[in-house]
């Protein structure tokens, strides 16, 4: 009689074509643990396939439950770049802002309309004069 392949046994894990054992299993990507026992990465870390252990965003990123890579890190608002695209993450100029995700570019930036700034980064935002709005 033929022997049946049995499945890992956390629905979070997976192990190569012909493995030998549920030894072999390994936990998926934004995951981390031992293979049998896989539980998903923190908010603000993440792991590849071959990461055992969650890793820490980068300085200046957040990022999601689960991740699966670095670029899953998103540079935080209030600040523009791309962990992707190897931009490093820097402040938006002085009483401007940003909003996650689309905080690429310095143009991404906006004034603090509510506060009364305007302008359009990278120009530095100011006062409306008296009598106007």
């Amino acid at each position: 009689g033929s022997e049946l392949c049995i499945p890992c046994e956390n629905v979070n894990s997976y192990s190569a074509e012909a493995s030998p054992s549920q030894a072999a299993c390994m936990c998926n990507a934004g995951y981390q643990g031992d293979g049998v026992n896989c539980i998903p990465c923190p908010t603000n870390t993440y792991a590849t396939l071959t990461d055992a252990v969650c890793l820490s965003c980068p300085a200046g990123t957040e990022g999601i439950d689960a991740a699966t890579s670095k670029f899953d890190c998103k540079c935080l608002a209030g600040s523009y770049g791309s962990v992707a695209e190897n931009l490093p993450c820097s402040a938006c100029p002085e009483n401007a802002d940003s909003s996650l995700p689309d905080n690429r570019l310095v143009s991404d930036c906006y004034c603090d309309s509510a506060n009364g700034w305007v302008g359009v980064p990278p120009e530095a935002c100011g006062r409306c004069p008296e009598n106007q709005y």
